[in-house]
């Protein structure tokens, strides 16, 4: 489908220590087709990603503040996009796009209107495929990420979106609200996906764009511990919040999967269970004890959440021509 008048899309990309990747992703936005505007919502970075923002000569908007978290940052950037912006394009500052990936998701956006959000091809750094659509293990509600070769290119309805890549149509995003910011880091793609689907959104994948993002660039800043950590929590808070579970039962669907997680090559049941408490056992008492957001010490009192002070606006170019 050809667009004869382009509409404006908002391109959010949340940065937190960034500089080795946010370079890249700036040089193939730059080469990227359309109408588009860049914000950029950086979260407390102490590198030198700020400064790589701003000596880019690339028409952007850049928002500075505290590490609010994942959600908290998209959601800033949300709110300071255009109010002609059709639909915002979520990007992972460790991606890079191709000359036409964000106007052929447009064009599929335009083209069917019953998607609310549609991500596209993932490949990693060597040309494969890491993301070609998206579903929830029946019993732990797992996200599972397809890796084949699309065999269409025809959009396919999936049941989670990639929250690497992801364009959201603004409507969709009116109706489902902010984005979960209690998960502070993991499983935002999938409490998304499904708010949309709640709102009956059809959640899409679009084979022939592509997107290719070094996997766990953005994350090699944290410690395995750390990771581990909001995967764990967040995964079990997830189940209670969008499946409705009680929390007995989402650490009972959750138990093999936490298993299997922890489990080593070649490693002994008791070595697999002495992993699985030392690494889990702290955050399955933070979600016992309905402990969100960033990580606290666990014996601390949860206090009145004071208001997280707005980022504020570094650098404001016009949009790209």
């Amino acid at each position: 489908m050809a667009i004869t008048a382009v509409p404006l899309v908002s391109v959010i990309v949340v940065t937190h220590n960034s500089g080795g990747v946010i370079g890249d992703l700036l040089a193939s936005y730059g080469d990227s087709r359309g109408n588009l505007e860049l914000i950029v919502v950086d979260c407390g970075s102490t590198d030198d990603t700020v400064a790589r923002l701003v000596a880019s000569p690339i028409p952007k908007k850049i928002l500075v503040g505290p590490n609010v978290g994942y959600a908290a940052g998209l959601n800033r950037g949300i709110a300071a996009r255009s109010p002609s912006s059709v639909a915002c394009m979520v990007l992972n500052p460790d991606t890079t796009l191709t000359p036409t990936t964000i106007l052929e998701l447009l064009e599929t956006l335009i083209e069917y209107p019953q998607y609310g959000a549609l991500s596209p091809t993932l490949l990693n750094g060597q040309g494969d495929v890491t993301y070609s659509g998206g579903t929830f293990e029946s019993r732990s509600f797992a996200v599972q990420f397809s890796e084949e070769h699309p065999s269409a290119l025809t959009p396919q309805t999936t049941e989670v979106i990639h929250g690497a890549a992801v364009l959201i149509r603004n409507a969709a995003l009116e109706d489902v609200g902010p984005l979960p910011e209690e998960y502070f880091l993991f499983r935002e793609e999938a409490a998304l996906s499904m708010r949309l689907h709640d709102k009956k959104w059809s959640v899409g994948y679009v084979p022939r764009p592509t997107v290719t993002h070094v996997n766990g660039a953005s994350l090699n800043q944290y410690s395995y511990r750390v990771r581990n950590f909001y995967m764990t929590r967040n995964h079990l808070h997830f189940l209670v919040d969008a499946k409705q579970l009680s929390k007995r039962e989402a650490l009972k669907r959750s138990a093999r999967l936490l298993y299997e997680r922890q489990r080593m090559p070649g490693a002994s049941a008791v070595r697999t269970l002495y992993r699985l408490l030392k690494n889990d056992a702290a955050p399955v008492c933070h979600f016992i004890l309905g402990k969100k957001g960033p990580r606290s010490p666990l014996w601390a009192r949860d206090e009145a959440i004071a208001p997280v002070p707005d980022h504020r606006e570094l650098a404001s170019q016009g949009m790209r021509e």
